[in-house]
């Protein structure tokens, strides 16, 4: 009894073994990643996929000859202005004063003396419509700059542009007829030597295409019939000479009342300048006339 006690008593004495068993380290395992290692295998098996797929999308892309899509905003070429070997089928047409061309689908309309209207063929147009020539030289006509400043005050936000031979002048047309429509007019200098008065083409439809607008203004010319210098005399002195145009080289150009442009050739530098000054006095008006 006396040593069971003491053995109790004893401060080095050993707990009792327990009951279960020490734990047991697992074995290392191909499989055992943790949760780092699925992530980088993740990670990895991930990139491999693109890498596939990638080169699948691209050769499905290079056998049907397409490009891949790059740009949210594909540029847009734009239509060229025909030119004029494009325009080469296009007909001509000739008054006394100017000549044009114009589509082979379109008709021209004489609707008031020297004055016309191209059209498509087939179409009954409202009168806005088509592309009109105005060769009578009546109201703003009369005077090229003053032309230019009612056009630009008829016309709402107008832009002003230079081309050959006159100005372009598009905007839209202000209250009264035709209100609110878009509207271009090519001023272009008419007379002798390019004088001081208008012909104005113009629409307020531009259904027919901008190009094709730009390229009939382009090809009014006006006609100048060549006479003989005896001629020129005989219309200067009977007062059929509204203004003349000299050039140093002794060509000429004169511009009749009706609007017509002849040219001759004077015998001697000046004299047509002597003759002028005669017929004004005689025929009771003033010859405007220019120099080169």
């Amino acid at each position: 009894m006396d040593d069971v006690n003491q053995r109790q008593a004893s401060p080095h004495a050993q707990p009792p073994p327990s009951s279960q068993p020490p734990p047991i380290n697992p074995e290392p395992s191909p499989y055992n990643y943790g949760k780092r290692g699925w992530i980088k295998w993740g990670l990895i098996y991930l990139a491999i996929a693109i890498i596939i797929y990638g080169g699948i999308y691209y050769f499905f892309l290079s056998k049907q000859g397409l490009k891949p899509y790059s740009n949210a905003y594909p540029t847009i070429a734009s239509s060229p202005t025909p030119t004029l070997y494009e325009t080469g089928n296009w007909k001509t047409y000739a008054s006394n004063k100017i000549m044009f061309k114009y589509p082979p689908n379109f008709i021209v309309e004489e609707r008031e003396k020297d004055f016309f209207v191209i059209v498509p063929k087939g179409v009954t147009p409202a009168p806005q419509q088509g592309i009109s020539i105005d060769t009578r030289f009546l109201d703003k006509n009369i005077d090229y700059l003053k032309a230019i400043e009612k056009t630009q005050k008829e016309l709402i936000n107008s832009k002003r542009q230079e081309i050959d031979g006159g100005v372009k002048i598009s905007g839209t047309l202000g209250p009264g007829f035709g209100e609110g429509l878009l509207a271009t007019t090519a001023i272009l200098s008419y007379g002798p030597g390019h004088g001081n008065i208008a012909v104005t083409v113009g629409s307020a439809d531009l259904t027919v295409g901008l190009s094709t607008f730009d390229q009939i203004v382009s090809s009014v010319e006006p006609i100048i019939q060549e006479i003989s210098w005896e001629e020129a005399k005989r219309l200067l002195q009977s007062c059929q000479v509204k203004g003349l145009f000299q050039a140093h080289s002794k060509y000429v150009e004169f511009i009749l009342f009706d609007s017509t442009l002849k040219s001759t050739t004077e015998s001697r530098l000046d004299e047509v300048m002597s003759l002028a000054e005669q017929a004004s006095l005689n025929c009771g008006f003033y010859i405007p006339t220019a120099i080169e």
